[in-house]
């Protein structure tokens, strides 16, 4: 349906069936989400290199599973105060 219509009109459509049916939405950005080590509140564009995902404490990881992972815990990330 993205392709198809404006993106707007998605969203609306999504969050009206969403209050239609009594569930819970929230809406997660997706800056970053690709490029971020969630373990270890890293963030950096150069961790990703195609597909893959390397922390440098972590190790490699498929790039899409390590934003779906970010998405999913949005919620729970807590920002890093004191980052060297």
């Amino acid at each position: 349906m993205i392709n198809n219509g404006a993106k707007g009109q998605y969203i609306k459509r999504v969050a009206a069936k969403c209050s239609w049916n009594g569930i819970l939405e929230a809406c997660v950005p997706s800056f970053f989400t690709s490029s971020t080590c969630i373990a270890h509140s890293l963030v950096n564009k150069n961790h990703r290199k195609g597909d893959v995902f390397r922390c440098p404490k972590c190790g490699e990881r498929h790039a899409d599973l390590n934003a779906a992972d970010t998405i999913a815990n949005y919620l729970m990330l807590k920002p890093v105060l004191n980052a060297p």
